[in-house]
């Protein structure tokens, strides 16, 4: 149902699972991702929570719950979720990819580019996580090796044809036909997305419409 953005329907679903399994961890883990979809993060963090109660090892689900962590801005709480996936699945690249961002974040950007080479040792065709990498190890002035990085970055990039942010493109030597295929794939993939649910006034009902 999450695939085919039935969510609603999905988590009806869900519901009905754990009313009859209230021991099945994986049926609370969709139903967070389920909610997350839904723009209902405080339910999400509350759905993963049950799921971890049931397995406490289920890695899975302490990564999402760091991720709806670090979007509410508590780092502190997403690094140390992010870090027990870890501590369970030390391959799990997607864990040490937001691992290094929560840690990119808070500023801690040595921290952060340890988590982005284990992410690509794990699984090399992040190149997003390749790009971010090169980014923070100039903002370091690590200089022991950009040059070779991102001439393979270029060459990689330049094949390229899935979104990935193209700021951090800018400080390299990465050669401006590049840049604008970045920038082009970028751009054709932006869409209106709602970060937050909007309040809707009831039928019938008058109101004055504020700006700003």
């Amino acid at each position: 149902m999450r695939k085919l953005g039935r969510c609603e329907t999905g988590l009806k679903i869900c519901e009905a699972i754990s009313a009859k399994r209230p021991d099945a961890a994986i049926v609370r883990f969709c139903a967070g991702n389920l909610l997350r979809d839904l723009l209902r993060p405080d339910e999400a963090a509350a759905a993963y929570g049950q799921a971890l109660a049931l397995r406490p090892g289920f890695a899975d689900a302490h990564c999402n719950l760091g991720n709806i962590l670090q979007h509410r801005g508590d780092l502190d709480g997403a690094i140390a979720a992010y870090s027990q996936a870890i501590a369970l699945k030390p391959d799990m690249a997607e864990a040490h990819c937001n691992l290094g961002a929560a840690f990119e974040t808070a500023r801690r950007i040595s921290e952060a580019i340890d988590a982005y080479a284990e992410a690509l040792a794990l699984k090399p065709d992040l190149l997003g996580v390749r790009t971010q990498l090169c980014y923070l190890r100039r903002s370091a002035c690590d200089w022991t090796g950009p040059a070779g990085e991102e001439t393979d970055l270029a060459e990689r990039v330049a094949r390229y044809q899935s979104p990935i942010p193209p700021f951090a493109l800018l400080s390299m030597e990465i050669p401006p036909a590049i840049q604008l295929h970045v920038a082009r794939l970028w751009a054709a993939s932006m869409r209106a997305k709602l970060s937050f649910a909007h309040r809707r006034p009831a039928p019938g009902t008058k109101h004055k419409l504020k700006i700003g």
